[in-house]
C-alpha cells in the first residue's frame, strides 16, 4: 500500500497512546515522530516543521480541563503557523474541543481511538496543510513575476509593442506620431510606453 508523504508528529505524555498513535498512522503515513510534552515540538521539527500534529490537551497530574493545551496550542500556533493542529480530547469534552478550534486547532480526535476515524483526520489535515502551502507557493511566484514585469516596463511591454507596430501596413506606418500613438493604443490592449524614435524606426520614410 502507498503511503502518503507527510510529516506527522504525536504528542501525549501518556506512552500508550504514543505507542498505538504511531503504529496506526505508520500505515497511512511516510513520517510519524512522537513526543511526551509540546516543549519538546522545537526541537523535533528541526528546519522543517512538521505537517500536521496531533497534540493531547493535558500535561498536568490529576487536571482534566484542558487549559495547558490551549495555551500550547496558541504558542505552537504562532510558532509553526504551517503546521496543522488537530487535538486530542477525553470523550465528552465537546467545550474544550470547540474552544481548541478558537485557538488555532482545525479537528479533534476523542479517547480511545477510533484507528480508521484518527487515520482519516490526520488525511484531511494533511491535505489541508499541502493545499495551503501550494498556494502560497504559487502567490510568491506570482509577486516575483509582477515585481519583475514592474521592474523593466519597457522592455517586457514596450518591445511587445514595437513588434506589433512593425506588422502595419506602409501607409499607415507613413502617419504622424500622435495618430501613431493612437493606432498603437487600439492595437495593443495594455499600457505602454513608445519613444518618437522606436515609431521613426517602425516608419518606412
Amino acid at each position: 500500500m502507498r503511503k502518503e508523504q507527510g510529516r506527522i508528529l504525536i504528542v501525549d505524555d501518556d506512552e500508550d497512546i504514543l505507542l498505538t498513535g504511531e503504529i496506526v498512522l505508520k500505515q497511512k503515513f511516510t513520517y510519524i515522530k512522537t513526543a511526551n510534552h509540546p516543549d519538546k515540538v522545537k526541537a523535533l521539527a528541526g528546519k522543517e516543521p512538521f505537517d500536521v500534529m496531533l497534540l493531547d490537551m493535558n500535561y498536568k497530574t490529576g487536571d482534566n480541563s484542558g487549559k495547558d493545551g490551549l495555551e500550547w496550542i496558541a504558542k505552537l500556533s504562532r510558532h509553526f503557523p504551517e503546521t496543522k493542529i488537530v487535538v486530542i480530547t477525553a470523550y465528552g469534552d465537546v467545550n474544550i474541543a470547540v474552544e481548541a478550534m478558537k485557538r488555532g486547532a482545525i479537528d479533534f480526535v476523542t479517547k480511545p481511538w477510533e484507528y480508521e476515524k484518527i487515520q482519516a483526520t490526520v488525511m484531511n489535515a494533511l491535505r489541508l496543510s499541502k493545499s495551503q502551502k501550494e498556494v502560497a507557493y504559487l502567490k510568491t511566484k506570482q509577486q516575483g513575476l509582477k515585481d519583475s514585469i514592474a521592474a523593466k516596463p519597457m522592455d517586457l511591454i514596450g518591445s511587445a509593442s514595437l513588434r506589433s507596430l512593425k506588422k502595419w501596413p506602409e501607409q499607415t506606418l507613413m502617419c504622424s506620431y500622435s495618430v501613431k500613438m493612437e493606432l498603437a493604443r487600439a492595437w495593443w490592449p495594455g499600457p505602454f510606453t513608445i519613444s518618437r524614435s522606436e515609431l521613426r524606426r517602425c516608419s518606412c520614410r
